[in-house]
């Protein structure tokens, strides 16, 4: 929960859809897994409040692996050459 709220940046009032939607995020590795998450969006320039707005629409996001999220935003960037606001307002 310290995580969604904190690093995440998802608003407090989202956290218990977030976690009702994707009760896995809480058995989750906070180094392994969730942390790494976070760090790849926040290196392509997504600030936290956007990140927790992308996780509160769509709470399966962190459960993604690198391996999935780099070729997803590599191909919507380079590819498809949208915005990054676009990938923050659509996660999905």
């Amino acid at each position: 929960v310290m995580f969604l709220l904190e690093t995440a940046g998802v608003p407090i009032e989202e956290v218990g859809k977030v976690l009702s939607l994707q009760p896995e995020l809480v058995g989750c590795s906070l180094k392994k897994k969730l942390e790494v998450i976070a760090k790849f969006f926040f290196f392509h320039g997504i600030r936290r409040e956007e990140l927790g707005t992308m996780v509160s629409d769509f709470p399966m996001l962190l459960k993604y692996s690198l391996s999935t999220l780099k070729p997803k935003l590599k191909y919507i960037i380079m590819v498809m050459k949208l915005p990054l606001k676009e990938v923050i307002k659509f996660p999905r």
